[in-house]
């Protein structure tokens, strides 16, 4: 509107000299100025369409109105303007360069990138662990219940860490929550701490690969009594190459390696029938754990499970097999690409996201196996697991 106005007043400056301008000319001079700001805006809006719509809330009158609409648009605008990136680079670039490490609680390494999980979180902690200990005491006459934390990575590669930074000694962490519960608790550090030079955590995200999915999922499965499929009855789709995750988000600084999203096929057969997700009264289908469409969105890692949603269900063509519910965070997401081959149905239900309603809906007495499974992290921090969990004590 500004080179509008600007235009119309040289236009009446030169009119008052010159009188034998056409006023006829205005109308083209308005087309060339809309013409230009809509260019403009196509090609901001075409850059984030290649970035991700996902960002941008619909236009519906709600939106509009709350002003979600405008400040969905103005976050996507902030977080893909290029001169913010470029100042976010270099400033921590210069920070790197001065030894100041952590950046935002995030160690840079030579081979990764690092989030820091510094303090115990004590009340949270030992609120969760109480309710999954009680929990337990409730329904474990009847139903098989097993807990599990998964070490971050700051734990399992703390050698490669600044000796002198404060960071949270999770294996004594992990002893003390198991010590409070009396269930089936799962050894999930040992097996995660032998494989450490091999990929089991991304580069540049907080998330574990899905080879270090797999070995989750041993861990959980010989706890279980079952047998673990041997990985080499699984080829590996290579789908994406070249990933950045969550923590080169913050940072913008990219360690040694880039990252590859990896896809296990049991070549076996198939067994998954179908994927549901529930979200109060809506529900999803899906033939299959894996939602490619997500590949193409700013969250990649969703194409394992898809879009998080308060209770998931995964029916098996493994008739007569267990059923079994998991209470989880989004590091489980990954290994449904293995659990559903032991079990005829698997529900997952997110604490964070399920309504009062929805989990006085949760029948319990179906399942013949209950699992806890959170990174140390999440549960020490996560206040939603003792709260919710509490509903049904």
């Amino acid at each position: 509107m500004i080179i509008i106005s600007t235009l119309f007043d040289k236009y009446n400056y030169v009119e008052s000299k010159n009188k034998k301008i056409d006023v006829k000319i205005i109308p083209f001079v308005f087309a060339i100025c809309v013409s230009l700001l809509l260019l403009i805006s196509s090609v901001f809006f075409n850059f984030i369409i290649e970035k991700d719509t996902s960002q941008i809330a619909k236009p519906t009158l709600k939106s509009v109105s709350d002003g979600s609409y405008s400040k969905s648009l103005s976050k996507v605008y902030s977080d893909n303007f290029i001169f913010n990136k470029y100042a976010k680079s270099f400033t921590n670039k210069i920070k790197k360069g001065y030894g100041i490490n952590p950046i935002n609680d995030i160690f840079i390494t030579n081979d990764r990138l690092i989030y820091n999980v510094q303090t115990q979180n004590t009340t949270t902690a030992e609120n969760n662990s109480k309710a999954v200990s009680e929990f337990t005491k409730k329904y474990s006459k009847n139903i098989d219940c097993y807990f599990g934390l998964v070490p971050t990575a700051s734990e399992i590669y703390k050698n490669d860490l600044p000796s002198s930074y404060n960071t949270l000694n999770q294996s004594k962490f992990i002893s003390d929550m198991y010590s409070e519960v009396s269930n089936s608790t799962i050894d999930i550090f040992s097996i995660l701490s032998s494989q450490k030079n091999n990929y089991i955590f991304y580069n540049t995200d907080s998330s574990i690969t899905s080879l270090g999915g797999y070995y989750i999922y041993s861990a959980i499965i010989s706890a279980m009594g079952k047998t673990p499929i041997p990985i080499d009855r699984f080829d590996i789709e290579h789908t994406y190459h070249n990933f950045l995750g969550d923590l080169y988000s913050q940072t913008l600084i990219k360690p040694k390696y880039d990252d590859t999203i990896d896809l296990f096929h049991y070549n076996g057969f198939n067994v998954v029938d179908k994927v549901v997700k529930y979200n109060n009264s809506e529900q999803y289908t899906n033939d299959s754990i894996f939602f490619k469409n997500n590949l193409q969105t700013t969250n990649k890692l969703n194409v394992y499970l898809g879009a998080p949603s308060p209770v998931t269900q995964i029916k098996t063509l493994n008739i007569g097999s267990d059923n079994i519910l998991i209470f989880k965070d989004s590091l489980t997401n990954n290994l449904m690409q293995f659990l559903p081959l032991h079990f005829s149905n698997i529900t997952l239900v997110d604490l964070d996201l399920i309504s009062e309603k929805e989990l006085e809906e949760l029948d319990l007495n179906k399942f013949d196996s209950i699992l806890f499974l959170y990174d140390v992290d999440n549960f020490n921090n996560n206040t939603s697991i003792y709260s919710k969990l509490s509903l049904l004590l």
